[in-house]
């Protein structure tokens, strides 16, 4: 956008009438106008002494930047021009999303803009100087190369409360697209072997005669780069190089193209246009005296024979042709040449016609002519000439790899994130090379708190991309605004259902955007579906589309959906959910999110069940609220409980739990409050203390009873006597277990909803194991394990798989069989971590730095420790970030910091003795003296004393291994000390 408006203006016009007034404002006026429309603006809106620009709008352009700063340049020049030192303009450009629209008046239409970007622009012109133009980072991000801009301080402007990077701009460079964007750093060239064999191989073949060659490939592809590293080749071996560039610019002007091809041809030469008229010896051809007067007038010169301006425009255009070939014909004889023409879908018409004339030259000169153009551009003037067309792809996998390793560098963590933009980008060079620096600059300016993951579109890559797009037929626009609808596949038989248009002309349109690169033919059995070439093209796409005409489009969608899956939604289940939400459906979208969720978590897939939940969740709370909306809020909070205990997000798990049993004592339902307490006591033996977790459990099994409820009586049951474990009171444990295991050997169907009774069975018998092992019984604690295998074993669900293998892991542990004991928890932790089930994690590498300590590999005990304190802290699981240091210092002791290591243990026996975890107090405690104890004579006595408190301890809590360990080591100081007493 541009904005410009002159200084003082009122002062000028103050004392003047109206016609006065506008006489004396409008010669500046109409010099604005002209600069903005000579550089293919349109003027939005006009004021008596400014006006707003639009460049790039209503129809993108990837140049917009550049066209708003040529007319800027262009529009504070035409204003001195008019001598009238009173007329001073201040001139702002700023490049930004807008809106456009139609505004119809009763004899005209203007286009009118909205958005910040507007107001912005107002900003940078008020900011401006008498006669500067003042640009914006982003415009100066589009431009800077093709455009000279000096930085400026950052100005403080109305509405922003730091200060604004400003630059100003100071004139055109004069280098082409490609010079501009090779005085920066370039990255590697790869990846293009076979294509510069072909134009290898087409050199080779100049002799006599010559060859056309042309590169063709959408914007971004690499045509530029390739051709030019090829060029420097043949530099490199003395051919000589003609070259000209096609400016997007340029193409209302006449000869544009033919004017850079003159002025490339006497540079290659070192020469001036008198050098080749005048001294020959042949016969001149017709009109050959007005060769230079034709050549004058193509570079714009001053032409002083009187001929040329009375000569037939036809024949001065064939006079032209004449005088061009003639030169070129002089400069290609004698040594080989290549003439580089780029850029032709920016070719002015005058100069096609010229250049169609030139290629004779190669069929009998040693000349290769290489040109490049966009896929949507196709010289007509080629037909029925030999022509080696080479078309650019994407970049394979292997180059584009290579690629984001000279950007991004070769870190193993940084696989995934490469993949990602491989995705997005479709290995298209230019947007691999800006996506990656747009990563790489903001982590540079905002250091760590710029995510990795986070890809955008760069706008030199919007640019291009909305360009494209907009220069499509609009049939075929909208065919791909509604295909970005649709989502990254695209069936036609979708297509043909919204749009009721016939097969033949529905495939047309759709082989027509696959020829243009925009989509790819997928097959996929039994039917055919297309995709997008890359991510970027159905982004750029999908933003196209105004908000409001989305969420009609999705509506569409969803009922056309709806149609062709009639009796197999569950199939579609994402994608109608997807489209409810766009559409702002919240009744389709509670009830298709709920069916997406169950399906994920039927195959264990816990992180999309969890966001499939809350999205039914968030639906249900946009509806009209009653008494039915909150029974559904409850009960979809009721069963996502599996999803997020899975997933271990601990504290969304104890979230649904409170906020179920605030709504149902609202709405006085005691059925919904009893399962939201239910929900709330088992997150709190994770989130809570013992303490808490016990007492909203007692709460829980007290309810349940007095209701008679069988479906929630044995789950508080098995939550209670899990509290109670934690709480050291093991006996206690094992009772309320032990009912809960009966009442579903029983009846296994009396359970919450969303859950099983094996799998409830299978953490009873796994919890049951480990209150057996703690308590020293480990014939009854392999006898439940074992039940718990076998059960797990027949669900097959990857949650029990994890519980019973951990709970043998923990036998096994307790019981001193170390290298079983490591193989069922690594078991365990694997399953954990490839089906995303993370609850268990910091209780498995809790267990296995125990069993590395033990081992005698202390390092190996404090990196997975570490890990598992990390994974507590993300997960909000208290329990194990209570239990971690327990470990982690007797790990440090025999690492030889034995008082870092006693610090902590003494640390985690206050922690657990106030907030009531006893058995991790009888942990620690051991732990301290076994470190003491090994310490010798100086610390016999303390440890001693140590030994005692841990002897007392364990034998209130019946925590037989623990007890006899400590008696062993007691026994073993006093017989070491005997002697000395």
């Amino acid at each position: 956008m541009l904005c410009s408006d002159l200084q003082r203006s009122t002062d000028l016009i103050s004392e003047l009438d109206p016609e006065e007034a506008i006489s004396r404002l409008e010669p500046a006026l109409i010099a604005m106008r002209t600069a903005v429309r000579r550089n293919r603006g349109i003027v939005s809106k006009e004021g008596g002494d400014g006006l707003i620009a639009l460049f790039g709008a209503p129809r993108a352009d990837d140049n917009h930047a550049v066209m708003a700063c040529h007319a800027g340049i262009e529009l504070v020049r035409r204003i001195k021009l008019l001598e009238d030192p009173k007329l001073n303009v201040r001139v702002g450009i700023h490049s930004g999303y807008v809106v456009t629209h139609v505004i119809e008046a009763d004899f005209s239409s203007i286009y009118e803009a909205g958005g910040p970007a507007v107001h912005l622009v107002k900003r940078f012109e008020s900011a401006a100087n008498a006669g500067q133009v003042l640009a914006s980072e982003s415009c100066h991000g589009l431009a800077n190369g093709i455009v000279t801009f000096n930085a400026l301080p950052p100005k403080r402007m109305e509405g922003f409360a730091a200060p604004v990077p400003c630059y100003e701009v100071v004139e055109i460079s004069g280098l082409s697209r490609w010079r501009a964007r090779s005085a920066s750093v370039l990255s590697s060239f790869v990846g293009r072997n076979e294509q510069i064999s072909q134009l290898e191989r087409a050199a080779q073949a100049v002799g006599a005669s010559g060859k056309i060659a042309a590169v063709v490939g959408t914007a971004g592809i690499g045509k530029s780069r390739m051709v030019h590293e090829f060029v420097t080749t043949l530099r490199q071996r003395d051919w000589q190089v003609i070259e000209a560039e096609c400016n997007p610019l340029e193409q209302a002007a006449p000869y544009a193209l033919l004017k850079r091809l003159v002025q490339g041809a006497l540079q290659a030469e070192g020469t001036t246009l008198a050098n080749y008229f005048g001294t020959s010896e042949e016969p001149a051809p017709s009109h050959a005296e007005l060769w230079p007067a034709a050549l004058n007038s193509v570079l714009d010169e001053p032409v002083g024979d009187p001929r040329w301006r009375n000569l037939e425009p036809l024949l001065r255009r064939r006079v032209i042709i004449d005088a061009v070939r003639s030169m070129l014909d002089q400069m290609v004889s004698s040594r080989p040449t290549v003439l580089l023409l780029e850029d032709l879908h920016w070719i002015d018409s005058q100069s096609e016609t010229v250049i169609e004339a030139l290629m004779s030259l190669a069929a009998s000169r040693p000349l290769l002519v290489l040109l490049t153009w966009r896929t949507e551009y196709t010289p007509a003037w080629l037909e029925g000439l030999d022509v080696v067309r080479i078309w650019l792809r994407s970049l394979d996998a292997a180059s584009a790899n290579v690629l984001l390793d000279n950007l991004l560098g070769t870190a193993a963590e940084l696989d995934t994130l490469k993949a990602r933009i491989l995705r997005h980008t479709g290995q298209i060079p230019l947007f691999i090379e800006e996506v990656a620096r747009q990563l790489i600059n903001r982590r540079a300016a905002g250091e760590e708190r710029v995510s990795w993951d986070t890809l955008e579109i760069p706008p030199t890559v919007q640019g291009v991309i909305a360009s494209r797009i907009d220069r499509l037929p609009k049939e075929e626009k909208a065919m791909l605004q509604l295909a970005s609808v649709l989502g990254p596949r695209v069936s036609p038989h979708l297509l043909a259902t919204m749009t009721e248009l016939p097969l033949a002309q529905l495939q047309s349109r759709l082989w027509s955007l696959e020829i243009l690169d925009f989509l790819e033919e997928a097959r996929s059995s039994p039917a055919i579906e297309y995709v997008f070439a890359h991510d970027l093209i159905r982004e750029v796409a999908y933003e196209s589309i105004l908000r409001s005409q989305r969420e009609v489009l999705h509506r569409r969608t969803l009922t056309a959906l709806e149609a062709t899956s009639a009796g197999r939604e569950e199939d579609v289940a994402e994608a109608l959910c997807h489209h409810a939400v766009k559409a702002q459906d919240w009744t389709r979208a509670d009830r298709y999110g709920h069916l997406a969720a169950r399906k994920a978590f039927a195959k264990s897939a816990f992180r999309d069940a969890t966001e499939y939940f809350k999205i039914a969740m968030d639906a249900v709370d946009k509806q009209p609220e009653s008494m039915a909306r909150e029974q559904r809020a409850i009960d979809l909070r009721i069963e996502a409980r599996l999803s997020f205990v899975s997933l271990g997000s601990i504290e969304e798990w104890f979230g649904l739990g409170h906020d179920g049993e605030a709504r149902s004592r609202k709405i006085g339902d005691e059925g919904r409050r009893l399962a939201s307490i239910a929900i709330r006591a088992a997150a709190l033996n994770f989130y809570g203390t013992p303490y808490e977790a016990i007492a909203v459990a007692e709460e829980a099994v007290a309810l349940a009873n007095q209701m008679n409820s069988a479906r929630w009586l044995a789950f508080v049951e098995y939550g209670l006597g899990q509290s109670y474990f934690l709480a050291g009171r093991y006996r206690d444990a094992e009772r309320h277990i032990a009912k809960a295991t009966a009442m579903l050997t029983k009846a296994p169907e009396n359970v919450p909803p969303g859950t099983t009774g094996s799998s409830l069975l299978v953490l009873c018998y796994m919890m049951n194991a480990v209150i057996h092992a703690w308590l020293g019984e480990f014939d009854e604690a392999e006898q439940c394990s074992e039940k718990s295998a076998v059960l797990a074993e027949t669900s097959g669900r990857p949650y029990d798989m994890i519980a019973a293998d951990y709970g043998r892991g923990i036998v096994l542990l307790m019981r001193g069989d170390l290298e079983d004991a490591e193989s069922a928890l690594d078991q365990a932790l694997r399953c954990s971590r490839e089906s995303e089930a993370r609850l268990f994690g910091p209780l498995i590498m809790t267990a296995l730095g125990n069993i590395y300590a033990q081992q005698g590999h202390p390092k190996r005990a404090t990196e997975i420790l570490l890990q598992a304190k990390h994974e507590a802290d993300s997960l909000g699981h208290e329990t194990s970030k209570v239990a971690v240091p327990a470990y982690l210092g007797a790990a440090y002791a025999q690492l030889g910091d034995v008082q870092h290591g006693l610090a902590l243990l003494r640390a985690c026996q206050a922690s657990a003795r106030q907030k009531g975890y006893a058995g991790i107090e009888a942990l620690a405690t051991s732990a301290e003296a076994n470190i003491l104890a090994s310490q010798g004579g100086h610390m016999r006595e303390e440890a001693m004393a140590c030994l005692e408190r841990t002897i007392a301890f364990t034998a209130n809590l019946e925590a037989l291994p623990l007890l006899g360990a400590a008696k062993e080591t007691l026994a073993r100081l006093l017989a070491a000390s005997s002697p000395d007493r």
